[in-house]
């Protein structure tokens, strides 16, 4: 890889990383005086925003170093190296978290619940921040069909902007916006799939001489 490109990454991850804490940290109400309320609601909604945006760059970021230099010969083994950094430290988390509440907390649950909210997207995990690790990797595993579609440029560059739009009013329909799928990690995944397509798509398609370019396009985005 381009050592411009990693450096860039690496600082990027490290901003992104740092808005994403201070979006879980729960900030407080009670820290800013009643009278201002009105600024603290101004703030959670700037940091929402920005969380938002930082889970986007992580998922483009993703998406793009994946599809570089990815093809049907070398999947098998891509998909051994994310199994390792992705799905492994994600389970860890996850056991080590129902563990910790169920033996500090005493807060149990039954076996096929726990198996349910770590593999099953309709519930969030027991460390709900790390959601993302196990969306990126299931996202990683369907790659294939993404080869298939990148396979024509101009179709995959018009099947981007349909699903994309797709992925953009799904989160109005009731059932995602205020129903039975509200509460699920669906939201979050039609959130940052745009994101995961477009560092999809200029990962596979870029330049081998423009690479820094191509890169600077999918930050923009």
């Amino acid at each position: 890889m381009n050592k411009t490109i990693s450096q860039r990454i690496t600082v990027i991850n490290l901003i992104m990383t740092a808005i994403i804490v201070i979006y879980h940290s729960s900030f407080s109400p009670e820290l800013i005086d009643v009278t201002q309320n009105k600024y603290n609601i101004y703030l959670n909604n700037a940091i929402g925003n920005l969380a938002l945006l930082a889970m986007s760059c992580f998922f483009a970021m993703s998406a793009f170093l994946l599809f570089r230099n990815l093809t049907f010969e070398n999947y098998v083994e891509k998909m051994k190296k994310r199994f390792f950094s992705l799905f492994v430290p994600y389970l860890i988390w996850q056991i080590g978290e129902a563990i910790l509440k169920s033996v500090v907390i005493g807060k149990r649950a039954k076996p096929i619940e726990t198996f349910s909210k770590i593999f099953l997207l309709y519930k969030w995990p027991p460390n709900g921040p790390l959601w993302y690790l196990y969306a990126i990797f299931l996202l990683a595993i369907l790659s294939p069909l993404l080869l298939t579609m990148f396979k024509n440029k101009r179709f995959s560059s018009i099947m981007l902007i349909l699903l994309s739009i797709l992925a953009y009013y799904s989160l109005s329909i009731d059932i995602i916006k205020t129903g039975a799928l509200d509460k699920t990690l669906i939201p979050n995944l039609l959130d940052c799939i745009s994101a995961y397509l477009l560092g999809a798509y200029y990962g596979h398609f870029c330049s081998k001489k423009h690479k820094k370019d191509d890169f600077n396009i999918i930050i923009a985005f």
